[in-house]
């Protein structure tokens, strides 16, 4: 009678929901002249988990982070028309830190750990806001990420994280930033309109400056509204 070996992947750590919380803030944009537009928070990137007896995954960080599509001051932007108040302010960056140890802390992971995986997801609203935000170019459907070095971009997008492993623990950092659309040039929407003149128009469009930032902010704050994200952390682990 033959024995059969049975190999099989199961997931060590799918982190515990890490959170980031996108709020919009287009309370702190007034167009000058027209009303403001509206205000919206929430959102997070959360992370989840399931445990292997053999390994730990410990945050270092606050298990929620905010992100804010707000204004941003600039010092070459004078006399705006698009006016921004500074209790809002744009914060697209951020920066989750983990350390990785075997249970029993003298194991070396590379025993008990083939590699490590990581993504960031979109939990869109019922209304597909991030996706329509994406299309309509006030965001971008890629982040820019800082650490570790060799990430793709993509969201969704499951990226191996190459970190030595011969040894009994690990600390990792994910970092990057969301990043504006290119509806806006891929710039903060205060500096985008107010390098433009209010009552001129888009290229080959009869909108106005100031119109269509009064419609694509009002929009967006829409769109963001009840969007989350998670970051999942994968460690595979070894098998026989």
């Amino acid at each position: 009678m033959k024995k059969h070996s049975k190999k099989f992947l199961v997931p060590v750590l799918s982190l515990f929901a890490i959170g980031l919380s996108v709020g919009v803030g287009f309370a702190a944009w007034t167009i000058v002249g027209q009303d403001a537009t509206q205000t919206v928070s929430g959102n997070t990137i959360t992370a989840e988990g399931i445990t292997d007896k053999r390994v730990t995954l410990t945050a270092k960080d606050a298990p929620v982070q905010s992100i804010s599509f707000s204004s941003k001051a600039d010092k070459n932007v004078t006399n705006p028309w698009l006016a921004r108040d500074d209790k809002a302010t744009e914060d697209l960056d951020f920066k989750f830190s983990f350390t990785l140890a075997s249970k029993d802390k003298k194991t070396n992971l590379s025993n008990l750990v083939s590699e490590i995986k990581y993504k960031i997801s979109v939990n869109d609203n019922a209304k597909g806001g991030w996706a329509k935000a994406v299309t309509a170019g006030y965001v971008s459907g890629n982040l820019s990420f800082t650490a570790p070095s060799d990430a793709l971009p993509a969201l969704g997008t499951e990226n191996t994280l190459h970190t030595s492993l011969d040894t009994s623990s690990v600390d990792i950092d994910i970092s990057g930033s969301f990043v504006w659309g290119t509806h806006f040039g891929g710039k903060n929407p205060y500096t985008y309109y107010n390098s433009n003149k209010a009552d001129d128009t888009l290229k080959n469009s009869s909108t106005t400056y100031a119109d269509d930032a009064s419609a694509s902010l009002s929009a967006l704050a829409t769109d963001l509204n009840g969007v989350s994200f998670t970051l999942t952390v994968l460690a595979t682990p070894k098998t026989a």
